[in-house]
């Protein structure tokens, strides 16, 4: 069933608070697809594809996504159809542990990404999208940390290499980075 249940105003908020006005007028006038809590393993692309130009959010959380873009007919840059309008995606709590670098390429103007409560060890290049404003990624607490081993991790130059020119927003919840520094974020000129 298609219904009009998530959070719009924290979206919202956040958006009009940075100054993203447009935005903040088509969140408050368009209902999101939600598709969450629905033991999904793979994203219903077939389905998504008939709504795929005026789609505008999308809350796919709590399914079972774990190797997203990797496993299923749809992989890579079949993750998702092409769907020029969506601007919000919601996978948070999906057991997202790996996304294929092209999962995201049919999501051009994509800017709100949530990845809370994901078993992440290291921030996906698939989420290096020069489309985004606001970026959230939050650790699944039952990740356990090997001794010699680093929690979470952003790679050395990532954002430089990937400059993600609009992003204003960037959490990361739960992560224990080990070795964190400046240059970890450079390229990362508009955050707020």
């Amino acid at each position: 069933p298609i219904t009009v249940s998530f959070s719009v105003f924290k979206v919202s908020s956040i958006l009009h608070n940075l100054g993203r006005d447009k935005l903040y007028l088509i969140y408050q006038n368009s209902p999101p697809i939600d598709i969450a809590k629905n033991s999904l393993t793979v994203i219903p692309t077939s389905t998504l594809s008939l709504v795929s130009g005026t789609l505008e959010r999308l809350n796919l959380a709590n399914n079972y996504l774990n190797f997203l873009g990797s496993t299923g007919t749809n992989q890579g840059n079949f993750t998702f159809p092409y769907l020029h309008s969506l601007q919000e995606l919601i996978l948070d709590n999906c057991y997202i542990r790996t996304i294929h670098s092209e999962t995201f390429r049919n999501i051009p103007n994509l800017k709100f990404l949530s990845l809370q409560s994901n078993p992440l060890q290291v921030l996906p290049s698939a989420v290096l999208l020069p489309s985004l404003w606001f970026l959230s990624i939050g650790i699944h607490e039952d990740v356990e940390m090997e001794a010699d081993h680093e929690y979470f991790s952003i790679p050395k130059d990532t954002f430089s290499q990937h400059p993600m020119e609009q992003l204003a927003v960037l959490e990361i919840h739960n992560a224990n980075f080990g070795n964190l520094s400046d240059y970890h974020f450079s390229g990362l000129s508009q955050l707020e």
